[in-house]
């Protein structure tokens, strides 16, 4: 939380906790890969979770209803800035096939969540009972089949099924009620989240149980009382809808629905606070009161191009300069309403490393510099390697924390080839690394610099620099002789190596390209290019603006993309 010295300012009782997330909220409707997960806004100390397991499946033959998958609705205590686990979505069970005799459903599938050490599962709801045949345990529990015994609940997740009446079966538990006994009757109420999760899918409502034995009569409302039933809904966490009589005819029991995670960063200062407890939070950037909400926006951001190699007299050392590290996060939550400060970072001159670019959290790192008669530097993509051995710079932009590294994209410069040579490889592109120097036959072939990444396609309508290639690295530079053969700019922006009779390229304004290396002692390196933001917004609000004039907002019916080559404010 950034200080230690908060003891609660002599207030009596649990140390409270101020969170500023921006009421932030994702929702997972499939399991996540290992490697994606979500990372926290960096004011983020509290989120709310709902976890919801896969419904068990209905019973078939006097068929008793399947319970809900368990819901977990609770608020967890985060570090900002905190990488969450994976994401596990449970699928729903099965129901009792056809044409067959009577039987229990299948249960359904577990959920799960990751948040820090700590892995939190919902149950999966159990299968409704068949003839006979109890409803199975679960975060929710089974009904159960004629003169069976109900499936129970787990604590804090669901509720037990219904009972048999004798005949027909029960309905299956929900997360809120215990289901009901038989005749058709209604499943277990489901948790609504639906205050707290604005928008979320099944009007937010997560685990009833499923419906009993199909008859016709009876106050619940089974949609086909003698024929197939429907499964349910995917993400909904509902129980199968159990079947009637058992035997060849009718057909099967329904299927339980999916599972559903979702997640929301909290905004809140909840208890009592002292003057000191609260000046603590804000100096933190973590007080709540703060009349602030996320926006949603597509964020491309570049940072300035390294410049390309060489020492302080004339150019000896020509690596070609690394590309400014660039971001792509679709539905970023990065900006808040009101002004937001969007840092746009300048070229590197020849020899220097480029500047960062940022908006909030977002941190796009500058290229670093072509080595000259030292090294090259590291930076969001690395600067190209000196002529005989030097070993190409590494990319630093992956490495960064949270989101600015797992939607970053920056790559390492090139080596320089075997001694004895005098060219020199190309910076890092955002798009593929460097390309090393290489010699033969008399001639000295400079590494061209690495390829942009290609982000057009993501900004439909607003025009881009270079074409929406961006982020290319500097090419190596060539001896003036014999035969030399400088490295090309890498396409997006980068700058190529100096020749005989011409400087290394400067890298394209506002494409993050790196500069071009020089050669030795004929002529002088090129410049790192400056960097770039551009911000799409869906459905914008028609207040938004930006400054200065310099920067600019196309727009396209209800979106609104700005676009920043200079350092300035988004107001929202």
């Amino acid at each position: 939380m950034g200080t230690t010295r908060n003891l609660n300012g002599g207030v009596i009782g649990v140390k409270n906790q101020s969170s500023a997330g921006l009421q932030g909220q994702t929702i997972f409707t499939s399991s996540s890969p290992s490697c994606l997960s979500i990372i926290t806004n960096p004011s983020t100390r509290t989120i709310n979770t709902v976890i919801a397991a896969g419904g068990g499946g209905g019973g078939k033959g006097d068929g008793g209803g399947g319970g809900a998958g368990g819901v977990i609705f609770q608020c967890l205590s985060v570090g900002g800035g905190e990488t969450l686990g994976q994401t596990t979505i449970g699928g729903g069970g099965a129901g009792h096939p056809s044409p067959s005799s009577g039987g229990a459903g299948s249960n359904g599938s577990n959920s799960t969540l990751v948040v820090g050490s700590t892995t939190y599962t919902a149950v999966a709801g159990g299968a409704g009972g068949g003839p006979s045949v109890a409803g199975n345990p679960g975060g929710s529990g089974g009904g159960s089949g004629a003169n069976g015994t109900v499936g129970s609940g787990t604590c804090g997740q669901g509720f037990p099924g219904g009972g048999g009446n004798p005949s027909p079966g029960g309905s299956g538990g929900g997360a809120t009620a215990a289901g009901n006994p038989g005749g058709n009757s209604a499943g277990g109420a489901g948790r609504d989240v639906s205050s707290t999760y604005s928008g979320a899918p099944n009007c937010g409502v997560y685990g009833r149980g499923g419906l009993g034995d199909a008859n016709s009569s009876g106050p619940g409302t089974n949609p086909s009382p003698s024929g197939a039933q429907p499964a349910q809904a995917a993400n909904t966490a509902n129980g199968g809808i159990g079947a009637c009589n058992g035997g060849p005819g009718p057909g099967p029991s329904g299927a339980g629905g999916s599972g559903i995670v979702l997640i929301k960063e909290l905004t809140k200062a909840s208890g009592v606070w002292s003057l000191c407890s609260q000046r603590s939070a804000v100096a933190d950037g973590t007080w709540a009161g703060v009349s602030k909400t996320a926006v949603s926006a597509d964020i491309l951001l570049v940072a300035g191009g390294g410049g390309g190699g060489g020492p302080t007299s004339f150019d000896v050392g020509f690596g070609g300069g690394g590309a400014g590290g660039l971001i792509l996060q679709p539905n970023s939550l990065a900006l808040t309403t009101g002004p937001n400060t969007i840092t746009i970072g300048g070229g590197g001159a020849k020899r220097t490393t480029g500047e960062d670019s940022s908006i909030n959290f977002l941190v796009a790192k500058g290229g670093g510099k072509g080595a000259g008669c030292s090294g090259p530097l590291d930076g969001g993509s690395g600067g190209g390697g000196n002529r005989a051995t030097g070993s190409g710079g590494i990319a630093i932009q992956p490495s960064q924390s949270g989101y600015s590294a797992f939607y970053g994209f920056g790559n390492d410069g090139g080596d320089g080839a075997n001694p004895g040579t005098v060219a020199a490889a190309g910076g890092g592109g955002a798009g593929g690394a460097g390309n090393n120097s290489t010699s033969g036959s008399g001639n000295n072939h400079g590494g061209p610099g690495g390829n942009g990444k290609s982000v057009g396609p993501s900004f439909p309508g607003a025009p881009l620099p270079n074409s929406g290639t961006l982020a290319g690295g500097g090419g190596g530079g060539a001896r003036c002789t014999p035969n030399p053969s400088p490295g090309g700019g890498g396409p997006g922006g980068g700058g190529a190596g100096a020749g005989p009779s011409a400087n290394g390229g400067n890298g394209t304004a506002n494409s993050g390209g790196g500069g071009g290396g020089g050669n030795f002692g004929c002529t002088c390196a090129g410049e790192g290019g400056s960097g770039f933001a551009a911000i799409r917004i869906t459905n914008a609000p028609p207040s938004m603006a930006v400054t200065p004039c310099t920067n600019s907002i196309v727009t396209c019916g209800s979106t609104k993309t700005a676009r920043f080559t200079v350092t300035g404010t988004l107001t929202l």
